[in-house]
């Protein structure tokens, strides 16, 4: 019994090959490149005989063949004798051959003496090869947005990523398991619908078209209120994370402070108006849903009359959550604000005013007036 070790690039698979006592051959392919076929260079190595056929010391070793038989014919492969110099580690015995799809390269050798008389062949030795262009068969989802989790499958990937690639139209992916017929990767950020395709050495494959949906809103929740207020979109086709993709008001663009790919919370910014709210990614721009920007609205004052400096207490809605800019005047004379909610301001009557209304006066706009009375 012996033992040859065929190698493949990086890796090495082990197997026994009986032989009659008279080779030990191994091949070590160095090189290929896909262009239709792959050409493949291997080196030779043997042990040369040290007996004849009649266990009776060898010493008129003259030379080597090698033969291909997995062709369906026997085909020498040395268009010369191979001397006996060559065969050892030192020396190995180069040669190439061209194949296409899967299959298994087999041979022997033989040795030859100084007569020409040739030696039975050895066992023969095996390689099986796999050089058939990558196949996807399906796409599992079919359709989705920037993150989404695509398994491809399909055949001949080859056990491991290595060098080799996916791209959605052309934008390449990020690959998370890869295996010779099941790849597992995530939709790439820029990607557009399109043929995924599988590149590996040997070429690329079929494309298979992926759908990568813009973003939907569905509802927003709720559909009016003023600066400042929380709202949520709902929708599908986000994507994972908000990176950078945006919410705007009616062009206007919101902070954002949670991001799904069906749903999104956001604050009403400063400006916005009364128009679309609109999710914008990489892919594209969702559809609009309204979103009413409301005006302050004053209910009432309290109190309705009093002197210079005295407090007062507004009442209504759609003040918004905190002053910022905005801004009370009693009878155009601004005034100072100590407290301030989305349905309640205080202030102090101020210096130099006259009877008239009470104005709240916000980003989106003035709110109704009511009346104040200054006394004396």
């Amino acid at each position: 019994m012996e033992r040859i070790s065929v190698s493949h690039k990086n890796k090495k698979h082990k197997l026994e090959i009986l032989f009659l006592p008279l080779f030990f051959v191994s091949f070590f392919i160095s090189s290929q490149s896909a262009c239709g076929q792959t050409t493949l260079t291997l080196y030779a190595t043997w042990t040369a005989p040290t007996t004849d056929s009649d266990s009776m010391p060898l010493n008129d070793l003259a030379s080597f063949n090698l033969y291909r038989t997995d062709t369906g014919r026997v085909t020498r492969i040395n268009s010369s004798p191979i001397p006996t110099t060559y065969g050892t580690a030192a020396s190995p015995y180069q040669f190439s051959v061209q194949v296409s799809g899967a299959g298994k390269l087999t041979f022997y050798a033989t040795a030859v003496d100084i007569f020409g008389n040739e030696s039975a062949p050895s066992r023969r030795a095996s390689y099986p090869y796999d050089y058939d262009s990558p196949i996807i068969i399906s796409l599992s989802p079919a359709s989705g947005t920037a993150g989404t989790i695509v398994t491809i499958r399909g055949n001949h990937f080859g056990p491991s990523e290595g060098s080799s690639g996916v791209s959605f139209n052309s934008v390449s992916a990020t690959v998370t398991s890869w295996s010779n017929t099941a790849i597992k990767c995530t939709v790439p950020s820029g990607a557009t619908a399109g043929p995924v395709a599988v590149e590996t050495s040997i070429g690329a494959s079929n494309g298979k078209t992926f759908t990568v949906k813009p973003p939907a809103i569905t509802a927003v929740s709720p559909t009016s209120g003023t600066v400042g207020t929380v709202v949520t979109i709902a929708g599908n086709y986000f994507g994972p994370s908000q990176g950078s993709s945006g919410v705007s008001f009616n062009s206007i663009s919101a902070t954002v402070t949670s991001w799904s790919n069906t749903a999104i919370k956001c604050t009403v910014p400063s400006g916005a108006t009364t128009g679309p709210v609109v999710v914008e990614t990489s892919v594209g721009v969702s559809n609009g849903k309204t979103f009413a920007v409301k005006l302050p609205a004053i209910a009432a004052l309290s109190p309705t009359s009093g002197a210079v400096g005295t407090a007062v207490i507004i009442r209504g809605n759609y003040f918004g959550p905190s002053q910022g800019s905005s801004g009370v005047s009693f009878n155009s004379v601004s005034a100072t604000v100590t407290s301030w909610s989305n349905t309640a301001i205080r202030c102090t009557v101020p210096s130099g005013v006259t009877s008239g209304p009470v104005v709240v006066t916000t980003t989106v706009g003035a709110s109704n007036g009511k009346t104040f009375t200054v006394k004396p």
